[in-house]
């Protein structure tokens, strides 16, 4: 952050993986290279806009009401501090206004934090691996498609400070008469150039990412935003894979798992020998549900022991979250939250991680 400005009335936390006996010099080594002020949180804080925390060795770090509230990790072997926790507390407390940033690191702690931050309608961001000294992190972010940008680490700062001092005007989307005219003229012109209607969209979530094309375009008013689009139609395109939020992972939502599993097993008892069973999944995104629900109907038939043929179909307005569902290769940190019985069942191939 050295070259952004130092009142962007952000709240800035910085998880460095470390021993939890090893002291940390992170403070001071920043505290030299910032105007911000730094300093090592405190359990039940009230954090302050535009202060630089670090997380202190040994502790995990969540966003509860508004606080810092420090927990002490469980023993086995993980990174510490959990940057996966650390993001998964953010998008359920600041939803769209998070904002998640993977730098240099080994292995894949993150890349599911991200993936609540960007399902949350918040904002990722991803350091170029080759300009990283270890390219686990970011290649495990980049490789489960939950990277927004990916840009050098000494442009971060200019992209979050353009971000957050947007200098245009968008109109207030939950009413009025622009959402009815300008707005409903874009929405058209996605729809017609893309066949993505986003008039049902959750509103504040279309701002975002609107705000963000427009900050890419420098564009300042919605007015500008459809004159730019009228000469660069391509755009139109841009701004449906900005909005687009294709992100899942394997038996997302346990409960909602647990109670198709029990419909799944009418189904799968009342086949004959050689009847078939056809599963279809809507909005499949990268494909992570369709192979769960393979596999839970697989198991229901070889516990059934009748032979049936399964065929599951998946599909997306998104072709790029498609192209990765296709291909079925995930990373170690996709599967992070499977059970180890499922991981040797899954019809895919596992890519390293880092």
């Amino acid at each position: 952050m050295r070259d952004s400005s130092p009142d962007l009335g952000c709240i800035y936390v910085v998880a460095q993986h470390m021993s939890p006996t090893h002291r940390s010099l992170m403070a001071e080594i920043l505290a030299r290279e910032t105007r911000l002020p730094v300093q090592e949180l405190t359990d039940g804080e009230l954090p302050r806009p535009d202060v630089i925390y670090i997380i202190p060795p040994g502790h995990n770090l969540v966003f509860k009401a508004d606080r810092f509230l420090l927990t002490t990790p469980s023993p086995e072997i993980a990174p510490k501090p959990s940057i996966n926790i650390l993001f998964q507390s953010m998008a359920e407390e600041f939803e769209e206004r998070a904002v998640g940033i993977i730098l240099s690191g080994t292995g894949s702690d993150g890349t599911r934090g991200l993936r609540a931050i960007k399902s949350a309608g918040g904002i990722t961001f991803v350091q170029v691996p080759e300009t990283a000294k270890y390219d686990g992190m970011p290649r495990s972010a980049i490789d489960a498609c939950v990277a927004d940008r990916i840009v050098p680490p000494d442009q971060i700062g200019r992209e979050l400070e353009r971000l957050v001092r947007f200098p245009g005007t968008l109109p207030d989307l939950n009413s009025g008469e622009q959402r009815s005219a300008e707005l409903s003229d874009l929405f058209e012109r996605v729809r017609q150039r893309t066949r993505i209607d986003f008039s049902s969209y959750k509103i504040a979530t279309v701002q975002r990412r609107l705000q963000r094309r427009m900050v890419a375009t420098d564009t300042a008013t919605l007015s500008e935003y459809l004159s730019y689009t009228d000469r660069h139609p391509e755009e139109l395109d841009a701004l449906a894979k900005e909005t687009l939020i294709s992100v899942t992972e394997f038996f997302r939502d346990k409960d909602a798992f647990r109670t198709l599993e029990r419909f799944a097993r009418e189904i799968v008892g009342r086949k004959a020998p050689g009847e078939e069973i056809r599963v279809w999944v809507v909005g499949c995104a990268t494909g992570e549900e369709a192979y769960s629900l393979a596999i839970v109907f697989s198991e229901l038939i070889a516990e059934k022991g009748v032979p049936c043929r399964l065929q599951v179909f998946a599909t997306d307005i998104d072709n790029n979250a498609l192209s990765v569902a296709r291909r079925g290769i995930y990373n170690q940190a996709a599967m992070a939250e499977m059970a180890p019985e499922y991981v040797s069942m899954v019809p895919v191939h596992l890519a390293p991680s880092c």
